[in-house]
């Protein structure tokens, strides 16, 4: 039996739909759709996807949205999405130009991936740039809770057809840093992916998001309006450009 390193969302690619098929997407597409109606965002304005994944999301908001465009670092995971627009793309690194985009969107705790303050930082630099004035971003973040209390020395097996998935987590506390070691086994082959994220304070994520020039509207749990932030995976922030 071979064994081998992949890129993150590589190997995972393959087996993601199955994994991720309790998760609330349309709740969350409810959110995000009531957030873009608040702000005036309309059906004919460009709106950008980052870090969609397979597009589990995608599929349940692109259909309202026909110049809606969903990117993610990962190749393999931009094949299997099918967005009708779809980009391999950097989010700390977008391949945009300046104003081109009226939204922005980054679920799932996709931003703890950029896992420096400095990478962090580099990312909104980036949505600041592509986003015209008065532009929306919603990103939401992982809680540390949520990472202590569902992944931290926890071992996760599942079974999916003739492949096991086996995910083990470790965080460390004084870096805030959580290190996941997947391991996708099949009767041929083991494939490994590390994925590595940073949990941000709140105060962290408000300081940079002053720093370049956006304006919290509300900040809310595992979008839901109102839900308290004591219990919650994620914290949701709704986010302008300012003009």
């Amino acid at each position: 039996m071979s064994s081998k390193q992949s890129k993150p969302y590589s190997a995972f690619s393959t087996l993601y739909n199955n994994v991720m098929q309790d998760v609330p997407y349309q709740r969350w597409a409810s959110y995000i759709f009531h957030a873009f109606d608040e702000a005036g965002i309309d059906i004919d304005d460009t709106i950008l996807e980052m870090a969609a994944g397979t597009g589990l999301l995608t599929e349940k908001i692109a259909p309202r949205y026909p110049r809606w465009i969903a990117s993610d670092i990962s190749r393999e995971m931009v094949l299997h999405n099918r967005a009708a627009a779809k980009i391999q793309a950097d989010m700390a690194n977008l391949p945009f130009a300046d104003k081109f985009f009226s939204a922005a969107v980054t679920a799932h705790d996709s931003v703890n991936y950029l896992a420096s303050l400095e990478k962090f930082s580099d990312h909104l630099s980036e949505v600041a740039r592509i986003l015209k004035p008065g532009g929306m971003y919603i990103f939401d973040v992982t809680t540390i809770r949520n990472v202590k209390q569902n992944f931290h020395n926890k071992e996760i097996r599942e079974k999916h057809g003739n492949a096991e998935l086996i995910w083990n987590n470790e965080y460390n506390p004084e870096t805030r840093i959580i290190e996941s070691e997947l391991l996708f086994v099949t009767p041929d082959d083991v494939k490994r992916e590390l994925h590595v994220q940073m949990v941000y304070t709140r105060k962290e994520i408000e300081t940079l998001l002053r720093k370049h020039g956006f304006r919290i509207i509300r900040k809310d749990a595992d979008y839901m309006r109102g839900s308290p932030a004591a219990f919650a995976r994620l914290l949701v922030f709704v986010t302008e450009k300012k003009g």
